[in-house]
């Protein structure tokens, strides 16, 4: 049995995959970390590249598990604050 997860990328990483959304599949139980080696099959140009993940617009671990209908975004490094 296998999972549908929706895939939103934002800046770089959606110019890296060519879309604004995708929907990848993965086995019952895959994680963050599963999603990323199935997004490094798919798209080659990829796998150079951690981005940060967030499920359902938390940001989660690479160790963190999928369910059915998660949406993962996929978000480039960023800093901020006010200095001084």
């Amino acid at each position: 049995m296998s999972l549908k997860i929706k895939i939103l990328p934002f800046a770089f990483y959606r110019e890296l995959l060519e879309r604004r959304e995708v929907e990848v599949a993965v086995a019952k139980g895959a994680t963050l970390a599963d999603l990323k080696e199935t997004l490094d099959r798919t798209f080659p140009r990829f796998k150079d590249y951690l981005p940060l993940m967030a499920i359902n617009g938390e940001m989660k671990p690479l160790h963190s598990p999928l369910k059915e209908g998660d949406e993962v975004a996929l978000l480039p490094p960023f800093s901020g604050g006010a200095c001084g």
